[in-house]
């Protein structure tokens, strides 16, 4: 359904509210920590391009990948894109390596620098849930060839979910459609609109902790913030020595 969204629609629905625009700021806030001028940011699901965007003044290659072109095409008409900064891949994150593949220079810049690879604002959560381990490992596996390579994970905390619910999604039938009874799990933390065929599932911390952990993810964190839960971490030896 995502290339029937209008990515205007999407930016107002989701930054024009206050739950969610507080954890993009602190998306935003925390990943500026992990950057240094000479990174490489790669964003997975970039979608209409609001968090990479948000460090084209600071970096000197950004790397943005979704399914939509549609998204991306909007993405490129902003006012900030920069074509020498940000590079666009159209295609399916679980197949993000074969897709850096075809881009010979995107693969050596990785190879060679500090890289960030980030899938925020619970894009994890809009995959079916068979599909986010080999986003994960497609993550893992990108970075893994870097000198000093992360995975920087946003996702949206089911402690909150009835909150998100109220306050978000039945606030947005533009976005997601109009929310039936029957269209949430409040069990599971999830959402599938039947008429539009939108969903979201949101994580507990265990939830999170186990699918960092069995994709391939050592050394992480997992930080708290308002509505959401913000994880960073490295690819494991046995992930670096498979990327090899």
């Amino acid at each position: 359904m995502w290339d029937t969204i209008i990515p205007a629609a999407y930016e107002d629905a989701v930054y024009g509210n206050p739950l969610l625009i507080a954890v993009f700021e602190a998306e935003v806030e925390y990943m500026a920590h992990l950057l240094s001028p000479a990174s490489v940011l790669l964003e997975v699901g970039c979608g209409s391009g609001k968090f990479c965007l948000s460090f084209v003044r600071r970096l000197s290659r950004i790397i943005g990948v979704d399914t939509s072109s549609i998204a991306l095409d909007f993405l490129r008409k902003k006012d900030i894109f920069d074509e020498a900064i940000v590079r666009l891949v159209c295609g399916d994150a679980a197949q993000l390596n074969s897709l850096l593949a075809s881009c010979p220079d995107l693969a050596e810049c990785i190879s060679r620098r500090h890289v960030v690879a980030a899938c925020v604002m619970n894009t994890l959560g809009i995959m079916p849930a068979e599909v986010r381990p080999r986003v994960m490992r497609e993550m893992l596996k990108a970075v893994s060839g870097s000198p000093r390579g992360e995975v920087f994970v946003v996702v949206f905390n089911s402690e909150f979910f009835e909150q998100g619910v109220l306050n978000f999604y039945a606030q947005v039938p533009r976005l997601c459609g109009a929310i039936k009874e029957s269209d949430i799990n409040w069990a599971t933390a999830d959402i599938s609109v039947a008429s539009t065929g939108y969903r979201s599932h949101w994580f507990s911390e265990g939830e999170l902790s186990n699918l960092l952990c069995e994709s391939g993810v050592e050394g992480y964190s997992i930080t708290r913030m308002g509505i959401a839960l913000l994880a960073v971490g490295r690819a494991s030896s046995s992930v670096r020595s498979a990327g090899k």
